[in-house]
């Protein structure tokens, strides 16, 4: 995410020096600019993961993620994880396994999850 904040940043920085004449409008700086006008994503910030939602939705989402994993460094594991929070969730999970048979002492192919409905 650290690069994905990092191109939020500039792109930012640089439409507001864009508007106030200050800087040259490139094309892909123009893109950004008519995405955000639409309320979509714009190409250019929607590298880091999948979404179909709205402008407004992904950015509280974008928050959410930085929050949680900020929280899971200051403070440690957490004792439930938000598995939207993760680009690939299912290689968590998969870390998990293996993380669980190695310290159990067994091979990683006989365990597997389980999820009830």
């Amino acid at each position: 995410y650290n690069a994905l904040l990092a191109t939020l940043h500039r792109s930012l920085k640089e439409i507001i020096l864009g508007v106030q004449g200050l800087v040259v409008v490139t094309p892909e700086l123009e893109a950004i600019i008519a995405s955000l006008l639409d309320y979509k994503i714009p190409k250019a910030w929607g590298k880091c993961y999948p979404s179909l939602k709205p402008l407004a939705a992904w950015a509280r989402d974008l928050v959410a993620r930085i929050e949680a994993l900020t929280r899971w460094i200051d403070d440690g594991l957490p004792k439930c994880f938000w598995l939207p929070q993760f680009t690939y969730p299912t290689g968590f999970l998969t870390a998990l396994l293996q993380t669980s048979a190695r310290k159990q002492g067994i091979a990683i192919d006989t365990l597997a999850w389980d999820f009830p409905v």
